[in-house]
């Protein structure tokens, strides 16, 4: 393969590299509204509110 060849084919692998990373990314938002625990505070408040009590 000639080294120009050579210098083509390491330019597309990184573009292709590039591409998935910037999908990966931008899917990160998503993710991870999706994959939010719950929340808890209403729970946590009753339960110190009934421990104040006691």
């Amino acid at each position: 393969m000639s080294e120009e060849g050579s210098v083509q084919r390491a330019f597309d692998d990184l573009r292709a590299e590039i591409s998935v990373l910037r999908r990966s990314v931008e899917a990160l938002p998503q993710a991870w509204r999706e994959n939010r625990p719950p929340d808890y505070t209403e729970d946590l408040a009753g339960s110190v509110a009934k421990l104040e009590t006691s």
